[in-house]
């Protein structure tokens, strides 16, 4: 475990728990995301398969998750954990554990489907949590990421969340193939909006905007209009990405490791 990271994951956010708790249900981003995640799932989730929410923070996506199997969400930060285990009071399926995803409390070949939202740009070493992702998956199982895309996107919201980096898709290909991974897919999602939010960072970083993050409540007409766009562009983000996005999303199954002398396995 990586003391830095987990000391400064265990400070942050406390005060965005409860926002994203309250939120996360009908919030036009998070369904929008459980809308891209669902048609995934149903493309590629074994029957009965076992599923690892890899930084679940308050539990939105979990039972999206366990329409498709047994599913294990861990976070390291035991405040989010609370707010999830509200969500899932009383469930069999769903089983919250208090870990960081670059020390996981699991045996090796532990889970068919990991999925892990916009939680490695969190880290320092964000190369020894997709090691550790690569460790826990089964032979045949898959790999989905979601981070932030472009570092030159920079503000004080990815300040405010904790992010470390931001990504291209071809430094993400580059770190999955690094760590064990074999890219299926690596795109961007989340570009209709792209114009508005370039230009809406450009003016916060023009006017030395205080750090703090772009979960918003809005009005409720509003929040109707997004989701509805936002829940169409996802859907299809699922199966095409698109040239741009504010988000990198990608998609790998693990390396088969090489037989004696280089030759493959058979």
């Amino acid at each position: 475990m990586h003391q830095r990271d987990t000391l400064e994951a265990m400070r942050m956010h406390d005060a965005e728990y409860g926002l994203m708790y309250a939120l996360e249900d009908d919030y036009w981003w998070y369904r929008g995301v459980r809308a891209l995640l669902d048609v995934w799932l149903r493309r590629h989730a074994p029957p009965g398969c076992r599923i690892l929410d890899a930084g679940c923070g308050t539990g939105g996506h979990l039972t999206t998750f366990a329409r498709y199997g047994t599913v294990v969400g861990i976070d390291i930060e035991v405040g989010a954990l609370r707010w999830a285990q509200d969500r899932v009071r009383g469930r069999t399926d769903v089983r919250l554990v208090a870990a960081s995803v670059q020390a996981l409390p699991f045996p090796a070949a532990s889970f068919d489907i990991i999925l892990s939202l916009d939680v490695v740009c969190n880290l320092w070493d964000d190369e020894a949590a997709l090691r550790e992702f690569r460790r826990v998956i089964r032979p045949n199982g898959r790999l989905f990421l979601q981070l932030p895309a472009y570092g030159w996107l920079w503000t004080g919201h990815d300040v405010a969340v904790g992010h470390k980096r931001r990504y291209t898709a071809a430094e993400v290909r580059r770190k999955l193939t690094a760590t064990g991974w074999v890219p299926q897919r690596v795109d961007y999602a989340n570009s209709l909006l792209f114009p508005i939010v370039v230009l809406r960072r450009w003016v916060r970083r023009m006017t030395h905007d205080p750090p703090r993050s772009d979960l918003t409540p809005l009005p409720a007409w509003l929040n109707r209009i997004l989701t509805g766009l936002f829940v169409r562009e996802m859907r299809r983000a699922a199966i095409r990405g698109w040239p741009f996005g504010l988000s990198v999303t990608a998609e790998a199954v693990p390396a088969v490791p090489a037989g004696p002398r280089g030759l493959e396995r058979e």
